[in-house]
């Protein structure tokens, strides 16, 4: 198995076209084999988020750098590895000018498209940011220059940002070291931080180089539920573990699978999970619902006011539900059957990736 973003690092125009037919090492390069082996390994017997380098020859022949993290699963029946890749080059390339070189600090920030910050380590307080930064986060230079992360509260781990200082002062360095935080709408982020210690005109900094990988956590997770579900014989179980992943990532207050009954009128909860309570064999008319739109018109996302939108869904009145994700459920003639749907009683956003994943949950119901 692989996805789409694989075939966007390597430079793949067909990445469907690899699976089966592909060994690893052929995009590899030579010198990193022995090291590769070693590494799958380690994660064969039990090395668990195993994070390694490597550099790659990509289909339009470039060389690049990758992050790979490892985890050891079972896939159809048969054991295999997790394995997910992060392009680093442009990181990695930075850090090295920045060793060999006289390269200014200003123009590593003006032209890196990856988030990067520059930090006191003798106080912790920012110094410089560049505009990836201020883009992904939301944040203006005044809300963030001359204050510490404590000031700001941008780790709401404290126990992991934690962590991370220890790994700073015990190694002046850190790569792919993960951990949530919050931008400045409140919404919290996974992003991997990889920094290293700098001086400049004899002072010492800490430069670090962020990239937001929520929606790459996001796609790990869901493949792992539908890898989870495809070992469960009871079918009812699996639906079950598939809703309560769904509720459980996104926070949602409820997620229902549903069948349309033949009259096309009548929807059949077949699956669902309601503030945290399972509910099944739940009637309701379609007529006038959002899942009226979904079964006509595909996926459907309302980030808000659903309520008043669909004003003779009363269930989602009485329920003071704001947000809704809906997604039809077709059989294999392309006809839909029933529907996935999601609801919120608090506004909603989500990503492009989100809805690529979902359409891939969809499939496998």
């Amino acid at each position: 198995f692989v996805n789409p973003r694989i075939g966007e690092i390597i430079g793949h125009p067909d990445i469907e076209a690899l699976v089966g037919t592909s060994n690893v090492l052929s995009f590899i390069l030579p010198e990193f084999h022995e090291q590769v082996i070693y590494d799958f390994n380690q994660v064969k017997n039990g090395t668990d988020s195993y994070l390694v380098n490597y550099q790659v020859k990509t289909c339009d022949n470039r060389t690049i750098w990758i992050d790979c993290t490892g985890r050891k699963i079972t896939y159809g029946g048969i054991p295999s590895i997790l394995v997910s890749i992060h392009d680093v080059t442009d990181r990695r390339e930075a850090i090295d000018a920045l060793r060999e070189s006289d390269l200014t600090l200003r123009n590593i920030f003006k032209d890196s498209p990856i988030a990067i910050t520059l930090v006191s380590a003798t106080d912790g307080k920012f110094i410089q940011i560049n505009d990836a930064f201020l883009k992904n986060t939301g944040y203006s230079r005044e809300m963030i220059i001359g204050k510490n992360a404590e000031e700001i509260g941008i780790f709401p781990d404290t126990l992991r940002y934690t962590e991370m200082l220890t790994s700073y002062k015990n190694n002046t360095q850190v790569s792919g070291f993960e951990i949530p935080c919050k931008i400045a709408s409140g919404e919290e982020r996974t992003c991997l931080f990889s920094s290293s210690l700098i001086v400049v005109k004899g002072n010492p900094y800490i430069l670090t180089f962020i990239e937001d990988i929520t929606e790459q956590k996001q796609a790990e997770f869901f493949h792992q539920a539908i890898i989870k579900s495809y070992g469960i014989v009871d079918e009812h179980k699996s639906l079950n573990a598939i809703i309560e992943t769904l509720s459980a990532y996104l926070k949602a207050d409820g997620v229902f699978i549903g069948e349309i009954l033949p009259d096309n009128e009548t929807v059949r909860i077949i699956s669902s999970i309601l503030d945290g309570e399972k509910i099944t064999d739940t009637y309701y008319n379609i007529k006038g619902t959002p899942c009226e739109h979904v079964i006509k018109n595909g996926f459907s996302l309302y980030p808000d006011n659903i309520s008043n939108l669909f004003p003779n869904a009363k269930n989602l009145s009485d329920l003071q539900i704001r947000g809704y994700i809906g997604i039809p459920l077709r059989n294999s003639e392309g006809k839909v059957f029933g529907t996935l749907c999601m609801l919120f009683r608090h506004p909603i956003q989500v990503s492009e990736t989100f809805q690529e994943i979902l359409e891939i949950i969809a499939v496998k119901l």
